[in-house]
């Protein structure tokens, strides 16, 4: 059964830190579609993440509840929903899945001889130089401690409403999609460890960018928006904070 859900972690985040960086290379500021406004470009690529969410959720909730994302995990694990080791396991399995994303977009964009990688990117995200407004580290830290926190509130609720059960990849999905909006331009969204986590490991084997120095910020924020998440879900359900 664990590797069933390992499986499922995996291949989850796999599919969509893939056509989430994808849509950044496509639809980017400096991507291949050069042609799109910005806020043309913004609202696509969030709309990418988000349609991607939703179908990964209906795919594996079933499986392993389609966390896709070790901040939502790192809840899931405060709120009982799966145990220590089930959470290791999970937070392995979605960044070796964003690592594998990332190494599969960099091999195709590799197969385009006018694409410069340094100035495209793999779909990383950042701060200060890598920030859209050149948002600095202080900034990072809250945006996206805030953006994730609203995100995983959402999933907490949703999930744990049977009312909602059909609509709930829906729910999700959607949710995605609004705080990558807000996000693009602040950091370029991460909201999920291992969706910076890919990215910016590629970036580095290459010696290209700055992103793996900046990586702590994307790691560190969504885990403090997650907790602060499933501390407010808890006080709003009356129930005791582990």
């Amino acid at each position: 059964m664990k590797i069933k859900k390992f499986l499922s972690e995996l291949l989850g985040t796999f599919l969509l830190v893939f056509l989430g960086t994808t849509a950044y290379a496509l639809l980017g500021s400096t991507g291949l579609g050069s042609t799109y406004s910005t806020v043309a470009g913004i609202i696509g690529i969030a709309v990418v993440f988000g349609l991607a969410m939703t179908f990964v959720y209906y795919m594996f909730s079933s499986i392993s509840g389609a966390h896709v994302n070790p901040a939502v995990s790192v809840a899931m694990y405060f709120n009982g929903a799966i145990s220590l080791v089930e959470m290791i396991l999970y937070i392995v399995a979605q960044l070796l899945g964003a690592l594998l994303a990332s190494g599969l977009l960099l091999g195709i964009l590799k197969c385009i001889p006018s694409v410069s990688i340094t100035t495209l990117g793999v779909g990383q995200t950042g701060y200060s130089s890598l920030s859209m407004i050149s948002l600095d580290v202080k900034g990072a830290i809250l945006i996206e401690s805030v953006l994730t926190f609203v995100f995983v509130l959402v999933y907490l609720h949703v999930v744990n409403d049977e009312r909602l059960e059909k609509l709930s990849g829906l729910l999700i999905g959607g949710a995605l999609t609004l705080v990558t909006i807000l996000g693009i331009p602040f950091t370029g969204a991460s909201i999920n460890p291992a969706r910076s986590f890919g990215p910016a490991v590629i970036m580095k084997i290459l010696g290209k960018g700055t992103a793996l120095n900046q990586l702590w910020v994307f790691l560190l924020s969504p885990l403090i928006g997650a907790l602060v998440a499933y501390i407010v879900y808890k006080l709003l359900k009356g129930e005791k904070i582990a």
